[in-house]
């Protein structure tokens, strides 16, 4: 193979790569949650959401009650 030939395949290897990469990064963020996921057990659950300005996922604690999903909230007990 000449020095040439090497090059150019050198050269297409390297555009290849830039391709597939501008590629992947249009397929979008897969860590972004759209829409809120729901993590269950038979009646006990925690609701994934991410706050509308972006940063870290928030969690919230739901129970089943009469068929729906209710959110809870949880305070310290009360000292006597």
């Amino acid at each position: 193979m000449t020095s040439r030939t090497r090059v150019v395949v050198a050269t297409l290897w390297i555009l290849s790569l830039f391709a597939v990469e501008q590629l992947t990064r249009a397929q979008g963020d897969p860590m972004t949650l759209q829409q809120p996921v729901l993590y269950t057990g038979s009646d006990i659950g925690v609701r994934v959401t991410q706050p509308k300005g972006g940063g870290s996922n928030l969690a919230t604690i739901v129970v089943r009650v009469a068929g729906r999903w209710q959110e809870v909230e949880i305070r310290p007990a009360n000292s006597r």
